[in-house]
């Protein structure tokens, strides 16, 4: 997704979970480690119990997007593509396109998406 104006970012509503749940879903999205290495499915039971496994396509649909447009986005920022300092818009875009997601959740975006494009 190629963002000219990031202030145009139309917010991402969260339908298939609560923000709570979504919280913990993506946090497990997100481990490194030699837990990371486990598949997704096998570790949600235990972290968002209270959620039906009939969703966990979407869900992972939902965190795999969530990071990858944010990596898209650094890149963007990075090559030039998208003006404004760096950080500070990346943060904000992130922020706008995904309300639903906590602070810790944004930094942990944040920071994935400069390391995968490094």
């Amino acid at each position: 997704m190629t963002v000219d104006d990031p202030d145009k970012l139309v917010p991402v509503e969260l339908s298939i979970v609560s923000p709570e749940q979504f919280d913990r879903a993506y946090e497990e999205y997100g481990r490194f480690g030699p837990e990371g290495r486990i598949p997704i499915e096998e570790r949600w039971p235990a972290a968002i119990p209270d959620v039906d496994r009939s969703k966990y396509a979407v869900l992972k649909a939902q965190c795999h997007d969530i990071q990858l447009t944010a990596s898209h986005w650094a890149e963007d920022l990075r090559c030039g593509r998208i003006a404004g300092d760096r950080d500070e818009v990346l943060k904000r875009m992130i922020a706008t396109r995904y309300p639903f997601l906590t602070q810790r959740d944004r930094i942990q975006t944040w920071s994935f998406a400069w390391f995968v494009t490094r």
